[in-house]
């Protein structure tokens, strides 16, 4: 998946944090996904400074969950100072699934079963990290509308 940002909007990178691989996800200001893949985590900071070098992402969103704490380590040490922000991750993978399902509508006879038995072919931490880039810039809005400011830290203020 890669969209143009055809309205120059900010973007962020979105990183859904495992142990063995992690979804990437560069998720728009309107929660439009830019562009998102699933890699190891050997591959991790150069996809990762890939991706901060093609799309200038604003911030960086990692999901709390499973190797949140290692993600951000390597992202502070090798990666970027970009602003980084742990964003909720419970219940994210039912919501990529969600997603999954939107973007790969049942056809045919398939649309007779239901889509809880649908499942996708293969991992779906891109579309986890999609849910997360939503989640970051849903909670800024709420948070700029109650007139608080954006949360986070910089790798410089944010010790592990």
């Amino acid at each position: 998946m890669h969209q143009a940002n055809s309205r120059n909007e900010p973007a962020i990178l979105a990183v859904d944090p495992g142990k063995g691989k992690c979804g990437l996800a560069i998720v728009s200001a309107s929660g439009s996904a830019l562009h998102c893949e699933t890699v190891p985590i050997a591959s991790f900071s150069s996809v990762a400074q890939r991706l901060i070098s093609e799309f200038k992402p604003v911030t960086i969103a990692v999901g709390d969950g499973t190797g949140s704490r290692d993600i951000m380590k390597l992202l502070c040490q090798n990666v970027s100072k970009l602003a980084t922000v742990l964003v909720d991750e419970s219940h994210s993978t039912l919501d990529a699934r969600k997603l999954w399902h939107e973007l790969h509508p049942a056809k045919g006879l398939r649309r007779l079963v239901p889509p809880c038995l649908r499942t996708p072919n293969g991992p779906c931490d891109d579309l986890t990290a999609i849910v997360i880039g939503i989640r970051y810039w849903h909670k800024l809005h709420e948070t700029e509308n109650n007139s608080q400011g954006s949360e986070g830290a910089s790798c410089e203020t944010r010790p592990l």
